[in-house]
């Protein structure tokens, strides 16, 4: 015998007894191994033990895991106000899970821990991971997870409630959280097969982010103090500013993946807070929920499903899905339990590994399909799905004619605005780039000193600067021609560009000097990437003759109470001192309070 599944509701405690009997009365020889999934109305820490302990108690040897929903998923219906409790039962494939409290360690700890284990499992199959929004950058973790082999299906969620203002959690047989992890491990024989929908369209320009308090708040983009919805959307952040911006979330792209990113809330300065971590550098654009996308992306996720054949299924929906597709919503989830039967609930926070790398999104539906094949009993894909024909002609997944003008608004608007957007973007790099060099020019280059001087006054980050020289550039020109000096200035800047952050800023000041400006780095960091270019300089083969080029580097850091001109004076001092020292060099010069520490 293979996977078999059941699921029951729950609105009051009381009925947890009869369900637990139900079950044993539908099995009442237990597979060896059972996995109960729980997706829970409650969130008073006291319910959920009475639960757990009740199921433990029945079901000694079960691997139990759950977490608080704002709503659960069951019979391909939303069930608001209810707990679902999905057993899962296997004949070859062990269940285990793990907790980890951040009360109790660092999310990099959880995640060396978590990791080791996993690595240790021989027949891991798949790793489901609950959490919750007061763990905070869950990244850490997810980048750990990511090294676990491709053949690893990683997916889950994160904790939520119906109101924003009660607390949310995890848990398993032993303990309830708000702040951590839960883990469930899935082995042996089963095959998991996850995949995600967003179906929420990029529109209008990009915009890159320029400025952050933390991982989880946008305070700039290109520069500019953001006030991006009331903007672009005429929506009041004071005023119900969840709601309104449930259509409109943002999208960013990581390693050619777009991940939605919906924010949480306003600020009164305009800034936007999330729940998942952001970075400066990310480019972003806004996106509308597109009823079409949503249709069409679900039709290749289930046709993709059914192929599977699966004997189960966990979903794990973004809440926004609910309160933007209201009653439609549960179109779609019922075209998922017509293949198998499916259980899951409305989450903050959507777990799902994409090419290799695990990710958090928001607006996605992310489903984990369980098969488990036996040396004994094999199933067929028409044994578990029956007829497929449905799928093409499904009157669930069926569009209204009258949403179309919608779509094709949207699609005019993102065709005019990327037009726009590639002619300013040309624009603006002829405006702030060097000719010759493409790097940045001495007039922005200059702007953004200005402003990294501005910002360490303002909020203590210092930053340093490297000025660069190249030895002998006359002789260069004066030997070799012109066309030859020309090369070696384009052959130098591809070195910079190559050796700096996305995040730094690299520059021709003018002639054959360059600027390279290093934003929350400090001057030994700064002398390090001086040190490595200044070798990469002298190994580059670039004249005809096989001689070296070589440069000289002069490095300093910034102090508060900084202006242009003195950080200008003392970044051209250490050129000159460079220069002086003799060829491919480094020289330091600390600023006065770098100096007196």
């Amino acid at each position: 015998m293979a996977l078999y599944r059941n699921t029951y509701t729950l609105q009051d405690i009381a009925e947890l007894s009869g369900c637990i009997k139900a079950f044993q009365e539908a099995h009442p020889t237990p597979a060896p191994y059972l996995s109960i999934s729980i997706f829970t109305h409650w969130n008073d820490p006291a319910l959920i033990q009475a639960m757990t302990d009740g199921l433990s108690k029945a079901f000694p040897r079960a691997a139990i895991a759950g977490l608080t929903t704002a709503g659960g998923i069951e019979d391909g219906q939303m069930n608001t106000g209810k707990t679902i409790l999905s057993f899962m039962a296997f004949d070859e494939s062990p269940v285990e899970v793990l907790h980890y409290n951040m009360k109790d360690m660092s999310i990099k700890d959880a995640a060396e821990k978590c990791f080791e284990v996993c690595r240790n499992m021989k027949d891991l199959r798949a790793v489901e991971i609950l959490e919750t929004q007061l763990t905070g950058n869950v990244e850490p973790f997810l980048d750990a997870i990511s090294a676990l082999p491709p053949s690893v299906a990683i997916f889950g969620g994160g904790a939520d409630t119906d109101d924003l203002n009660q607390p949310s959690y995890i848990f398993d047989k032993e303990a309830i959280m708000n702040e951590g992890f839960v883990i469930m491990l899935f082995r042996g024989t089963v095959k998991v097969l996850t995949r995600s929908v967003l179906g929420w369209q990029p529109l209008g320009r990009q915009v890159t982010i320029t400025a952050m308090d933390g991982n989880m708040v946008i305070k700039e983009l290109d520069h500019i103090a953001v006030n991006f919805y009331e903007k672009y959307l005429k929506i009041d952040p004071s005023v119900d500013f969840d709601k309104k911006t449930l259509s409109f979330s943002l999208v960013v792209e990581k390693d050619g993946v777009e991940l939605a990113r919906l924010p949480m809330s306003c600020r009164k300065d305009g800034s936007l807070v999330f729940n998942i971590a952001l970075h400066v550098g990310d480019k972003l654009r806004m996106a509308y929920g597109d009823p079409n996308e949503i249709i069409n992306g679900s039709r290749r996720v289930l046709g993709r499903i059914r192929d599977f054949g699966p004997q189960g299924m966990l979903l794990f929906s973004c809440v926004v899905r609910r309160y933007y597709l209201k009653d439609d919503v549960n179109q779609i989830l019922s075209a998922y339990e017509r293949i198998t039967p499916a259980a899951g609930g409305y989450t903050r926070g959507e777990i799902d590994r994409i090419e290799g790398h695990v990710y958090t999104m928001n607006m996605n539906l992310v489903s984990a399909a369980f098969r488990e094949e036996t040396k004994d009993h094999k199933r067929t894909i028409a044994d578990i799905t029956g007829d497929p024909s449905h799928m093409e002609n499904d009157p669930a997944l069926n569009l209204d004619d009258s949403l179309s003008t919608v779509q094709r608004l949207a699609s005019f608007i993102t065709v005019t605005s990327k037009e726009l957007s590639d002619a300013y973007q040309k624009l603006a790099f002829v405006a702030s780039h060097d000719s010759l060099t493409d790097l940045l020019n001495r007039g922005r280059i200059e702007w953004v000193l200005r402003h990294l001087i501005e910002d360490t006054n303002k909020t203590h980050h210092t930053f340093s600067a490297i000025m660069i020289d190249i030895d002998s550039f006359k002789h260069i020109n004066d030997t070799y021609g012109h066309s030859v000096g020309d090369d070696v200035l384009i052959r130098l800047a591809d070195i910079m560009k190559s050796g700096v952050r996305p995040t730094d800023y690299a520059g021709r000041w003018g002639g054959d000097e360059f600027v390279i400006l290093l934003p929350d780095t400090d001057i030994d960091q700064s002398e390090k990437v001086a040190d490595r270019m200044r070798k990469n300089f002298a190994e580059a083969d670039i004249l005809p003759d096989g001689k070296a080029v070589t440069a000289s580097f002069g490095v300093t850091t910034s102090y508060e109470g900084e202006t242009l001109e003195s950080f200008y004076r003392r970044m051209d001092s250490a050129l000159y001192t460079a220069k002086g020292a003799g060829k491919n060099q480094v020289i330091l010069l600390r600023s006065e309070k770098s100096a007196n520490n």
